[in-house]
């Protein structure tokens, strides 16, 4: 659930330019012997990073 306070931080901050954005991002690594194996690990990410933002992004494992 969104507080009032981050619904407000959030308003200011997209009045800010955008530095990252991205539309449908994918990322497909080939795999097996003769690489004719695929292996789908990221599908369909859309973001935007507004100026002033800060945005991290962790795994599983925390890294």
């Amino acid at each position: 659930m969104i507080s009032r306070s981050e619904l407000v931080l959030t308003e200011k901050v997209q009045d800010q330019p955008v530095i990252v954005q991205t539309f449908e991002l994918q990322k497909i690594y080939r795999t097996g012997f003769w690489l004719n194996q695929t292996v789908t690990t990221l599908q369909n990410c859309s973001l935007q990073v507004f100026q002033g933002e800060t945005f991290g992004l962790l795994g599983p494992n925390g890294a």
